[in-house]
């Protein structure tokens, strides 16, 4: 079919044509340290998951809910701890003493000075060893311990769920960029068509062929061509930057070198099968149920501090107790002595003015409510798992599509130079035929680039390669 000459109407839907999808790599980033590098997306998505804030923060949280489980074990066994103290009086008791001849004169009584109790010292010391084991404390240890580990089981799947976002997130802006700049080369030969288009309507107005309209029309469109052309080198800058963001790599010198992926040759996708494998590898799914669980474990905890809940606890405590410095003087040790004590302390709660029953409603509050998130995030997987099938489906069919399409756009430019050199069509025509090839292989770019996130977004859902198709 030949393309239509007159007007410049036809070019300017030709160059509408070229822009489109070449929007959607508008991404911010920021810092990096390696320069000129060949990137592959594997490799993206590996320096990202290494190299990422976020991970890098579900790391930390992770050590810390350890502390905490170490902590909360710590709190069954027995401790042991050493106290001392010295003390200093300015006015110690005075003792008892009989001095001799006090009671009588002659005969003298007594003989010899009787001391009955010896003058106290200004200083007193106190050394105290104490060793302490609870025994019952009506779960409540058990519930902290249980729930502290619960705590470390959600820290490792929030860590995981991070890394499965910034995977993602890397592959996504991947793609983006790697189709503006594979978009900057087809949107160059537009540009230079249009060029060429615009000095052969100069010249055929200058002959009287055609009206100055039509010059208009052509520089309208070579217009858009440049603003388009320019705003797509941006964008190709911004998905460099984006990739820089997480991969730590500097977009200064970044060479793209994976391709988009390929469609399937079978797209049959069962979606039974990927909903039950959305389920059951969705990292976000794990912690929100980890999320119940300890919702239901503090709620048992708090059960364990209300009223009538006694705790038992054994104590064995060693008190050392002087006077004197030791080595101070020869008979130091006569003023200290030694005492060993065993207790078994109870404690029964009896009345609280109702405040541990407002902390296990309020337990039981969190506990449905982390429920219905489940119950939200399981509706939403499903529902996500019939979008991500939807798109990845039509994606596969729009690059089959798009591949026929350019295949046509190629034998279309072929006959066109073939009349063009027969003499039985104009350059104009000619050039409108490459460019509506560049079109149709813009458009299969874009194909392509939708067919890739798709599959990203495929296999983030189900936690897997999209091989199962």
């Amino acid at each position: 079919m030949r393309l239509q000459r007159a007007a410049g109407v036809p070019t300017t839907r030709v160059i509408g044509f070229l822009g489109l999808g070449l929007l959607v790599t508008g991404l911010l980033a920021a810092g990096g340290v390696l320069h000129g590098l060949d990137l592959t997306v594997e490799e993206a998505m590996r320096l990202s998951e290494g190299r990422a804030e976020e991970i890098a923060i579900k790391r930390a949280d992770l050590r810390t809910a350890e502390q905490s489980r170490v902590e909360a074990r710590a709190g069954t066994l027995p401790s042991l701890s050493l106290e001392a103290s010295a003390s200093w009086m300015s006015d110690p008791p005075e003792g008892i003493t009989v001095e001799p001849g006090s009671l009588s004169a002659f005969p003298p009584i007594p003989t010899e000075e009787l001391v009955f109790v010896e003058d106290s010292e200004p200083t007193y010391f106190t050394v105290s060893l104490i060793l302490s084991q609870p025994i019952f404390t009506s779960l409540k240890l058990n519930n902290a311990v249980r729930l502290a580990e619960l705590s470390v089981e959600r820290a490792r799947w929030s860590l995981l769920a991070a890394r499965k976002r910034i995977v993602r997130d890397t592959a996504s802006a991947y793609y983006s960029a790697l189709l503006a700049q594979r978009s900057l080369e087809e949107l160059e030969v537009g540009r230079s068509l249009l060029m060429e288009i615009l000095r052969d309507v100069e010249d055929a107005y200058a002959e009287g062929l055609v009206n100055y309209q039509s010059v208009l029309e052509v520089k309208s469109s070579l217009a858009e061509a440049e603003r388009r052309l320019e705003q797509t080198r941006l964008n190709a800058a911004a998905g460099l930057r984006a990739l820089q963001f997480f991969t730590d790599v500097s977009a200064e010198g970044l060479r793209l070198v994976s391709d988009f992926r390929d469609p399937p040759e079978d797209t049959g996708l069962d979606l039974d099968r990927l909903k039950g494998a959305a389920l059951e590898n969705s990292a976000d799914r794990r912690v929100l149920l980890a999320a119940v669980s300890l919702a239901e474990r503090d709620a048992a905890l708090s059960r364990g501090e209300g009223p009538l809940k006694p705790d038992l606890s054994l104590d064995m405590r060693f008190d050392l107790e002087g006077g004197h410095v030791p080595w101070s003087e020869e008979d130091w040790d006569r003023s200290w002595r030694g005492n060993l004590r065993v207790s078994l302390g109870a404690r029964l709660p009896l009345f609280d003015s109702y405040e541990s029953r407002a902390g296990v409603r309020q337990a039981e509050e969190n506990i449905e409510r982390a429920r219905l998130a489940l119950r939200q995030l399981e509706k939403w997987l499903d529902l996500e798992a019939y979008r991500i099938r939807a798109d990845a489906l039509s994606a596969a069919y729009t690059v089959h599509e798009e591949e026929a399409a350019v295949e046509l756009a190629e034998e279309t430019y072929k006959n066109a130079q073939a009349s063009l050199e027969a003499e039985l069509t104009t350059r104009r025509e000619e050039r409108e035929a490459r460019l509506l090839l560049s079109a149709a292989r813009l458009e299969r770019l874009t194909a392509f680039h939708e067919l890739s996130q798709a599959v990203a977004r495929l296999e983030y859902l189900i936690g897997e390669s999209a091989s199962i198709w």
